[in-house]
C-alpha cells in the first residue's frame, strides 16, 4: 500500500488498518537501534508519500522526507514535515550524511531498485542503518502491483542479496500480514478465473469500523510474536534492517 492506495481512502486514511499496524512494526525495528529524543540523529525517508511514518520517525531523530508526487509533498508539509520532491532514480543524496535512512515500500516502485540501494549504502554514515519493507512473493503479482506501479515482488533471499550487492550489512529480515496471507491467495486466484474482473486496479477500499479495528488488531498479534524474536513461515510482506 502507498499514495496512490491512500487517496483510495477517506480523509482518515492514516487510521486504516494496514497504515496503523505497519507503524507498530515499523517502531519496532527503530527501537531496537535508535535512541529516542536524540536530535543528532538525522533520518531520511525516501517514498515518504503524505507523511504518514514521519511523526513515528521524529521520536528518534531529526527527519527529512522525500517523495516524488508533489501533491503528496505538499500534503506532508501541510501537516507540518520537512519534505521536498526528489526523484530517487535520477537525484544523487549527499555522501555519508545520515544516520539512518528507511524505505517503506518503495523499492518495488524503481525500475532499478539495485542502483537505489547502491546511493542509500553512499548516504548512509559509517554504522548508519537501513530500514525498509517491501511486497513479498514474485508469484504473487498482480494487476493491483500494476496498478500501483509496482515493478516486482520480492522473494526474502533476492532483497537480502541486493541489499549486501549495496555494501550493506543484513541485519535482520522477517515477514509480515502473515494471518491475512491465504485470503490474499484465495482472492488472486479468483481474479485469474475471472479475467474481466483482473484489470489493473487498487485493492484498498475504505472499510466499516468494525472490520478495520478486527483486522488491525489480527496484525498486531503478528508484531507481538516478532516482538519476541518469533519468524512467521510466511508473510505478504518483507520488512527488515541492515547496517553500513
Amino acid at each position: 500500500m502507498d499514495y496512490r492506495d491512500f487517496k483510495q481512502l477517506t480523509e482518515k486514511s492514516d487510521n486504516h488498518f494496514w497504515y496503523r499496524a505497519r507503524r507498530r512494526l515499523i517502531k519496532y525495528l527503530l527501537t531496537g537501534v535508535l535512541k529516542p529524543g536524540d536530535s543528532s540523529t538525522r533520518i531520511l525517508e525516501i517514498g515518504c508519500g503524505t507523511g504518514s511514518q514521519l511523526s513515528l520517525l521524529q521520536e528518534f531523530g531529526s527527519v527529512e522526507g522525500l517523495d516524488i508526487e508533489p501533491e503528496a509533498i505538499t500534503l506532508a508539509r501541510q501537516n507540518g514535515f520537512a519534505a521536498k520532491v526528489f526523484d530517487l532514480e535520477k537525484d544523487n543524496f549527499p555522501d555519508n550524511s545520515y544516520s539512518a535512512i528507511a524505505a517503506f515500500d518503495v523499492l518495488e516502485h524503481l525500475q532499478d531498485d539495485a542502483a537505489t540501494l547502491k546511493k542509500i549504502s553512499a548516504a548512509l554514515a559509517p554504522g548508519g542503518y537501513f530500514f525498509f519493507t517491501v511486497p513479498a512473493n514474485p508469484w504473487l503479482f498482480s494487476p493491483h502491483d500494476k496498478a500501483m506501479g509496482h515493478y516486482r515482488r520480492y522473494s526474502l533471499k533476492e532483497i537480502k542479496a541486493k541489499i549486501a550487492a549495496a555494501g550493506l550489512q543484513v541485519e535482520e529480515t522477517g515477514r509480515w500480514n502473515f494471518w491475512l496471507f491465504p485470503a490474499i491467495i484465495l482472492i488472486r486466484l479468483v481474479k485469474k478465473i475471472w479475467p474481466a474482473k483482473n484489470q489493473p486496479r487498487s485493492e484498498s477500499r475504505p472499510l466499516p469500523p468494525i472490520i478495520n479495528c478486527l483486522l488491525y488488531r489480527i496484525l498486531n498479534t503478528e508484531t507481538a510474536l516478532i516482538k519476541r524474536h518469533i519468524k512467521l513461515p510466511w508473510g505478504l510482506t518483507i520488512y527488515g534492517r541492515a547496517r553500513k
